[in-house]
């Protein structure tokens, strides 16, 4: 696991296009530090943002969770604003997410849902949401 956790690490250092598909392919691990190297890789290239609206668009909560934290980790406006309708999905673990990966730099329109999940109904959601920073 330590040799394929470094060889994703490196192919995200290295950002080689070719190695999108590998990321894309890893983004699903089961190993923690493999799948957030792979979240790494896949955000520095073209197609990470397609990627990452398939992946939010999927019935499965753990792989909206990731197409989720795919967009954080671009972090480009667009991306960010991409997000934002995730802090009122019907999941809680994508609320969570989605606050996690807006914390600090809520895009101004989505600022307010985020300081809203303070009062959510899950106890998790309030947890998290009253640790987050919505930015200024």
């Amino acid at each position: 696991k330590l040799a394929a956790l470094n060889a994703v690490i490196s192919l995200g250092q290295i950002a080689d296009p070719q190695s999108a598909g590998t990321g894309q392919a890893l983004l699903l691990s089961d190993d923690l530090p493999i799948r957030k190297a792979a979240v790494v890789l896949v955000s520095k290239f073209s197609e990470a943002m397609t990627v990452a609206k398939g992946l939010t668009t999927d019935t499965d909560e753990r792989k909206a969770r990731i197409g989720v934290e795919v967009l954080a980790e671009i972090g480009s406006p667009e991306a960010l604003d991409a997000i934002g309708p995730f802090l009122t999905d019907e999941r809680a673990g994508v609320r969570i997410e989605a606050l996690v990966g807006l914390n600090g730099r809520a895009p101004s329109a989505w600022k307010q849902s985020v300081l809203d999940r303070r009062k959510d109904p899950n106890p998790l959601v309030r947890a998290i949401a009253a640790r987050i920073d919505p930015g200024r």
